[in-house]
């Protein structure tokens, strides 16, 4: 998720990006025993579009939490990548949990945001 919501954001001022991603369970049948697997979120791999990025266990939060926040130095339109990073585990017929080997990544799709300058004006009478 990007904030704000309408894809513009201001040079120097924080953008506030996080996923939205929980642990899912999913239930399925493997030679006629119930299974289930359970894919937990472990590392979120932010791209900026400018070059820059961020790899964070920290999923971030919406507004006031900026705790995964970005902020723009020049203006432009960016392209804004997240890829989550999944562990997993597997309970066959209601036993124990057990880790499934290695990881799997998910890209999300991308937001273009257009990043733009403002200009402050000081003026006596309030017109602009």
């Amino acid at each position: 998720m990007v904030q704000p919501a309408n894809g513009r954001t201001l040079v120097n001022v924080p953008t506030n990006l996080y996923a939205d991603a929980d642990t899912v369970t999913l239930p399925t049948t493997v030679l006629g025993q119930p299974v289930r697997v359970r894919a937990t979120p472990q590392e979120f791999r932010w791209t900026y579009g400018d070059g820059n990025g961020l790899s964070t266990e920290d999923a971030g939060a919406p507004y006031p939490e900026l705790r995964t926040a970005y902020t723009y130095r020049k203006a432009g339109e960016q392209e804004v990548g997240l890829t989550t990073v999944y562990s997993g585990e597997y309970s066959v017929n209601g036993g124990p949990w057990l880790p499934v080997d290695g990881t799997a990544t998910v890209a999300s799709p991308g937001s273009t945001l257009e990043v733009v300058s403002a200009e402050n004006r000081l003026v006596a009478d309030g017109s602009a």
